[in-house]
């Protein structure tokens, strides 16, 4: 197997960031030190508490990519789509032209009534080309059993200090595996399992998870103002102006709102 080394260029820490409607996130692309890294707008490592969560609210512009470590998330939008994440799992939203929508933690089993851990996981924003900001909003889901597991050695796991690793392709392409997820954006991700070596100098005393993302960056400007992202403000101004008046993509947002939000 090839090593590459390669240089830090800049160590940026997450910062703890108020969102939605009592969550906390810890934020490192998108903080003052690192606004953002084209095609890439935001990356929240989130836990949700009880009593917090992200309810009803607009996207315009830009994609989301949600990954479950752990619990479950609902969530449902204006067109009609709902459903659950759970661990391993993953969800593609492409706001496009406008969506509306919610996530929501699930805390207790429905059947049950039995506590559910936090839900923990992480969302990443990527920004959409200009030519595609005027799309239909689409989503997709995969299941943690349908991310396709690149092995970087004769079809079995590497083996690195007595631990067997392999590659989740979130997106993308890696080792010859090619991602089922439909992607409009120039980027890959992968989610390193079962212990990856990735060798990092430091003091950890906790275990510690490396999840590596790669884009290409888009040559256009990034006018972001909350969940709207366009490419200059007079069309971030547009998108308040059709939300409000529910149109031009929001024409099912006047009067509705979310079962779980």
């Amino acid at each position: 197997m090839t090593q590459v080394s390669r240089r830090v260029v800049q160590e940026v820490p997450a910062v703890e960031t108020p969102e939605g409607a009592g969550a906390v996130v810890r934020r490192s692309i998108g903080t003052p030190a690192l606004r953002n890294l084209s095609p890439f707008l935001m990356l929240d490592h989130f836990r949700i508490g009880e009593g917090a969560g992200f309810p009803d609210h607009p996207h315009r512009g830009m994609t989301t990519v949600t990954y479950m470590l752990s619990g479950q998330v609902q969530h449902e939008d204006f067109a009609g789509h709902a459903g659950t994440i759970g661990p391993g799992s993953l969800q593609w939203m492409t706001a496009g032209r406008g969506i509306v929508h919610a996530e929501m933690p699930l805390h207790r089993d429905p059947k049950t009534n039995a506590k559910l851990e936090d839900p923990i996981g992480l969302q990443l924003w990527i920004d959409l080309p200009q030519e595609m900001k005027s799309s239909e909003p689409f989503y997709q889901e995969s299941a943690a059993q349908a991310i396709p597991t690149a092995l970087p050695r004769a079809d079995q796991p590497v083996e690195t200090e007595g631990k067997a690793w392999s590659i989740k392709v979130i997106s993308g392409e890696s080792h010859g595996v090619q991602s089922k997820v439909r992607t409009p954006d120039r980027g890959h991700c992968w989610y390193f399992d079962n212990g990856a070596w990735i060798e990092h100098a430091g003091d950890v005393q906790e275990e510690a998870r490396f999840v590596i993302i790669a884009g290409e960056p888009l040559k256009q400007n990034v006018v972001q103002h909350g969940p709207f992202v366009m490419t200059s403000k007079a069309d971030i101004y547009q998108a308040f102006q059709d939300y409000a008046g529910g149109k031009n993509g929001f024409e099912r947002a006047p009067g509705w709102r979310s079962k779980i939000g």
